[in-house]
C-alpha cells in the first residue's frame, strides 16, 4: 500500500510525504531466504544420498556373494540377514533424502487421489489406534493426478503418523480432497500452472510454534526425543510433492492443531490400470558378454562378480571413453549395462545412442539412484527404457538383465 500527501513546512515550503507498507515485501524476502536454504540443504542431502547408495550397493552385493560360501552355520546366516536388514534400512533413509532433494527416481502414473485415500484408510485406522478418530471427507470435484502412487501413499502415511504423535491423548484426523484448486503463491512454487488437487490432512493436536513451522520440512529436524524419529518424514513429503510439480503449505496453532495442504497438478486422463505382480523366471546365463559401465570402482567390482558368478562374461569400463573403445572394437558384446550418470560430461544415454550407431541391435540396460528429470535432454534415457534402481541386490540385478535379454530376443521394445 502506498500513500502520498502534501504538508506545509515551517519555512513556507511545500513537503510531499510518501508512505509505503513493506510487510508483503519482507514476507516474500523471508520466503526467498527460506527457499534458498532448503535448496542448499537439498543439494547436500542429494549428494550424500547418492554416494551412500553406492556404498549400500557394495554391501548388498558382497552379502549376496558371501551367501554361497556360508555352509549350514545358522549363526553366519543370521549375521548375513542382519547385514541385509541394515542395508534395507539404509536404503530407506537414502530414498527419503533423495525424495527431499527431488532426485529420487519416480514412476508417475495417472491415479485418482480419492481412491488412494480410500484404500489407505483401513491401514491408517489400524496405525492410528482407537484414541484417534479418522474422518475421510467425500472428495469435491475430480481428483485425478499424475504421481508416483507408492510415494503418495508414503506421504499420506507420514502425515498421518506425525498427526498421531501430535495427539497423544487422542483427537480427530481429517483428510479431504478438492479438485480445481489454485496453488498458493510462493517463491519456490510449482512449475505447473494448475489447476491442482488439494489434499488436506488436518489434526486436532498440540500444534506448532512459529519457529517449528519455519523448519518443519528441513531434513533431520524433529521435535521428538533422540531415537524416536529421523526427521525425514515431512522432508520426504516436501520433496516428493515438489518433484511432482506441486506445492506444500502448512497452518498450525498451538493448542488447536495443524493442517498440511498438498497441491498436486490435476489431470483429465483416465487412471492407468494397476499391473499385478509378475512371476519372474530364474535368470539364465549362456556366457553372454555384458559391457559394464560404472565409474565407482567398488560398485563396478561387485556387479562384475555377481554377473560372472551367474555365468555371464563381463567387460568393464569406468567412463564413456573406455566404453566407446570397447564398442568400436571387434569384441563380442551382447548387452550394454551402464550407469546414467558418468564423469567427464558424457552420460550413459549418450553412450547408448552411440552404441545404437555402432551396434544397432545391442540391447541396453540403465541403472541409477537419481531422478531422471531435470537433466539435459541428451542425458536422459529414451522413454520406456529399462532402468534398474540403486542400490540393487543380486536377484534384482540378474532379473533385470535376464528380462532385458528376453525382450531383445523377442524383438519387443522394453517396457
Amino acid at each position: 500500500h502506498v500513500g502520498t500527501g502534501e504538508l506545509d513546512g515551517p519555512d513556507g515550503r511545500r513537503l510531499v510525504v510518501s508512505v509505503q507498507d513493506l510487510s508483503t515485501l519482507r514476507d516474500l524476502q523471508q520466503q526467498l531466504g527460506h527457499a534458498q536454504r532448503m535448496e542448499a540443504v537439498g543439494q547436500l542431502a542429494g549428494g550424500i544420498a547418492h554416494d551412500f547408495n553406492n556404498l549400500l550397493g557394495v554391501l548388498a552385493g558382497h552379502a549376496d556373494l558371501m551367501e554361497d560360501g556360508l555352509g549350514e552355520d545358522p549363526e553366519l546366516h543370521e549375521s548375513l540377514e542382519a547385514i541385509r536388514h541394515a542395508v534395507e534400512r539404509g536404503a530407506s533413509l537414502t530414498k527419503r533424502l533423495l525424495a527431499y532433494s527431488r532426485k529420487q527416481t519416480l514412476s508417475p502414473t495417472v491415479v485418482d487421489a480419492a481412491e488412494v485415500v480410500r484404500e489407505l484408510g483401513v491401514l491408517l485406522r489400524r496405525t492410528l489406534g482407537e484414541t484417534v478418530e479418522l474422518q475421510l471427507e467425500p472428495p469435491v470435484g475430480p481428483t485425478r493426478v499424475r504421481v508416483d502412487r507408492h510415494q503418495l501413499e508414503d506421504a499420506l502415511l507420514n502425515l498421518a503418523l506425525n498427526a498421531g504423535h501430535a495427539m497423544p491423548e487422542g483427537g480427530r484426523l481429517t483428510i479431504s480432497l478438492a479438485g480445481g484448486a489454485a496453488a498458493p503463491v510462493a517463491v519456490d512454487g510449482p512449475a505447473a500452472a494448475g489447476p491442482f488437487v488439494r489434499l488436506t490432512v488436518r489434526d486436532t493436536g498440540v500444534g506448532m510454534t512459529k519457529e517449528v513451522q519455519e523448519r518443519v520440512f528441513e531434513p533431520f529436524f524433529t521435535t521428538r526425543d533422540v531415537g524416536e524419529g529421523t526427521g525425514l518424514g515431512l522432508s520426504m513429503v516436501y520433496g516428493f510433492v515438489h518433484q511432482s510439480g506441486g506445492q506444500v503449505t502448512l497452518e498450525s496453532e498451538l493448542g488447536v492443531g495443524t493442517a498440511v495442504f498438498l497441491y498436486l497438478p490435476q489431470v483429465t486422463e483416465a487412471p492407468d490400470e494397476q499391473a499385478g505382480p509378475e512371476a519372474s523366471a530364474p535368470p539364465e546365463a549362456d556366457a553372454s558378454v555384458i559391457l559394464l559401465v560404472e565409474d565407482d570402482p567398488d560398485v563396478r567390482g561387485v556387479a562384475r562378480r555377481l554377473l560372472e558368478r551367474a555365468g555371464y562374461r563381463v567387460l568393464e569400463a569406468s567412463d564413456a571413453a573406455a566404453a566407446l573403445e570397447w564398442l568400436r572394437s571387434g569384441a563380442r558384446i551382447d548387452l550394454l549395462f551402464t550407469d546414467v550418470t558418468l564423469p567427464r560430461g558424457v552420460s550413459g544415454p549418450e553412450i547408448a545412442r552411440e552404441a545404437a550407431t555402432l551396434r544397432p541391435a545391442l540391447p541396453v540396460l540403465f541403472t541409477t539412484g537419481y531422478a531422471l528429470d531435470g537433466r539435459r535432454p541428451e542425458a536422459l534415457p529414451p522413454d520406456g527404457a529399462p532402468v534398474l534402481r540403486k542400490p540393487f541386490s543380486r536377484d534384482g540385478l540378474l532379473a533385470a538383465v535376464a528380462e532385458r535379454f528376453a525382450t531383445a530376443a523377442a524383438g519387443t521394445p522394453p517396457s
